[in-house]
């Protein structure tokens, strides 16, 4: 018997991204998850967005919508920190009678698919590894009713067993078309997305793939890095700026990887456009050269990843850089002017008081504008999260309603109570530094930002670490 193809103008796919992203730091579009939908929108099938966000996470508003909109094919993202958001959104689409077949994809999904399906077991469908090609190849065979068996990188249960397609090598950004914003209007329009201290809607831009450096804590699809044409990345540009933006964030894993490949990017960009970027590099790719050219095309921020003041640590994480090394980059980069966002984190396993005192004094020395900071966090699929396992030093994993705990077995729990304290207490009293961080990016937030991040301003500085300022201005006084 032949199956009845579900008519084109009937088949729709709703894309959601389930997690909250907006925090103190400002709020970023779903910009993968919008890729995926233009390049559905392009192939003649009818997709429609919905990011939680753009109902000012309100769960139930979204799922209303989605019901609405009555897809044909659910698609959204499991991320090692968006388990329990993705979990409790299919629970109220169900709720809501919402049928249709579902597909989980991310990069959770390319790292340990199985264990994805182990905490979604009705879950039809999960993608891994690039999927612009292979999402709309599902959502063409679903639409037509045949067979979508041998999609490469399809998971899924046939009969008693599940099944898992090899993932089909990836063949590149040439034909990859940028993300259309249109997608998202009415989003934009609402000024969902944004960051502090930039006014207006601040966007993202990834201009490649991959990263050719093997760091043991980071997750990556390949390595093989994949630029995007400059062509495309100049007509996104022109597109974000004829909806007014003139705020954008290359979040390329490694931007600044040579003078060429960012002059390739940013030559045809006019300073008089009045356009603010923020890119991101490594320290050993940063020179005088490359400072001075970002600087004349209006970069005003790098965010890099430093991750570590010790040298011993950056041994052990594979960074093959130096702490010599990240000092000669931070000195480059504020002898031109440029904001340095510095990405660091602790107790990645050899961690030790030693290593974060090094550390500690490596941030207090160089000042950096701000510290992004956390935790070692185990992701899955990497080279050190998989040590850890064979050694049986970490229990748990990440899934629905849990997070993996790392054994550090050379700390007494006295010891790794201590350093967690110590680390905490240090980078608290960094961020809130009135001479260092705050007034520095006060003024620069008073005077771009305008009045919608004023209350952030209150929320974050005044309310958090006013107590830590009156006792500060408390000792001076009493040493004076």
């Amino acid at each position: 018997m032949s199956l009845t193809p579900v008519p084109a103008s009937s088949f729709r796919v709703a894309l959601i991204y389930p997690t909250i992203k907006e925090a103190t730091g400002g709020c970023s579009p779903p910009y993968a998850l919008l890729g995926l939908a233009t390049v559905l929108r392009d192939a003649g099938i009818g997709v429609r967005l919905f990011d939680i966000d753009a109902f000012k996470g309100d769960r139930a508003a979204l799922v209303h919508a989605v019901v609405a909109y009555d897809p044909s094919l659910l698609g959204l993202p499991v991320f090692y920190n968006t388990y329990d958001d993705t979990a409790a959104t299919l629970r109220e689409l169900r709720k809501a009678e919402v049928s249709c077949p579902i597909v989980l994809g991310g990069p959770e999904v390319t790292a340990d698919p199985e264990t994805v399906h182990a905490d979604f077991p009705d879950v039809p469908y999960v993608l891994a590894g690039e999927s612009e090609w292979t999402l709309r190849t599902l959502a063409e065979r679903l639409r037509a009713q045949q067979d979508t068996d041998d999609i490469p990188g399809l998971g899924f249960q046939k009969g008693a067993s599940w099944v898992m397609n090899c993932v089909a090598p990836f063949t590149g950004l040439d034909q990859v078309p940028y993300p259309d914003r249109g997608l998202l209007g009415e989003a934009y329009t609402q000024g969902t997305y944004w960051r502090l201290g930039q006014r207006g809607t601040t966007d993202i831009i990834v201009s490649s793939r991959g990263c050719p450096f093997a760091c043991r804590f980071c997750f990556k699809v390949t390595r093989k890095t994949s630029l995007r044409p400059s062509a495309s990345i100049h007509a996104e540009i022109e597109h974000i700026r004829s909806l007014g933006t003139r705020n954008i964030m290359f979040q390329d894993d490694l931007f600044v990887s040579s003078l060429k490949r960012v002059k390739a990017v940013l030559d045809p960009i006019d300073p008089g456009w009045g356009i603010h970027f923020k890119v991101r590099a490594r320290v050993d790719t940063i020179n005088d050269d490359i400072c001075a050219y970002l600087v004349s095309k209006g970069v005003t921020g790098v965010a890099v990843g430093f991750e570590s003041g010790s040298d011993r640590m950056l041994s052990l994480m594979g960074k093959k850089t130096t702490v010599a090394t990240n000092y000669r980059a931070m000195e480059i980069m504020q002898r031109h002017g440029l904001k340095v966002f510095a990405d660091i984190f602790f107790m990645y396993p050899g961690e030790d008081m030693e290593t974060a005192k090094e550390t500690i004094d490596f941030i207090f020395r160089s000042k950096p504008t701000y510290v992004n900071w956390g935790m070692f966090i185990p992701l899955p699929g990497t080279p050190i999260t998989q040590e850890l396992q064979a050694k049986g030093l970490i229990k748990g994993r990440f899934g629905v309603g849990q997070r993996p705990r790392v054994i550090y077995d050379y700390l007494t729990d006295s010891q790794r109570v201590e350093l967690n304290q110590y680390i905490t207490s240090n980078m608290r009293r960094y961020n809130a530094s009135l001479r260092h961080v705050v007034l520095p990016n006060l003024v620069d937030i008073v005077t771009t930002a305008g009045p919608r991040q004023y209350h952030i301003l209150r929320d974050l500085y005044w309310k958090r670490y006013r107590p830590q300022w009156l006792s500060t201005l408390r000792r001076k006084s009493l040493c004076s």
